[in-house]
């Protein structure tokens, strides 16, 4: 019986844990508005693929969807993948 219990409290403590790694993780990928890329973490997102990575003349155009405030991104890179622009374009449709 000691056991169950003991099992029971740690099944609670790793519970706990696991729900403020994810409501945590949401607070720190938050969008920021400065130049440089952002990483998006897939830890808790199911893999489908969500951007498109197209060379330019002068270098190359990302354009993806930001489920985290309905948009579609898009950020335009120089030859060397350093970043030049962002942009964001709100979803007319829900």
């Amino acid at each position: 019986m000691k056991k169950f219990k003991k099992f029971k409290k740690f099944l609670v403590i790793i519970s706990v844990f696991i729900i403020a790694l994810f409501m945590l993780s949401n607070k720190i990928f938050a969008e920021n508005n400065n130049i440089n890329p952002t990483a998006s973490p897939n830890t808790f997102r199911n893999l489908i693929r969500r951007s498109a990575l197209t060379p330019l003349n002068n270098g190359y155009m990302r354009v993806f969807y930001d489920a985290t405030n309905d948009n579609i991104g898009i950020e335009y890179y120089d030859k060397n993948f350093k970043i030049l622009k962002k942009n964001k374009i709100k979803l007319e449709l829900e």
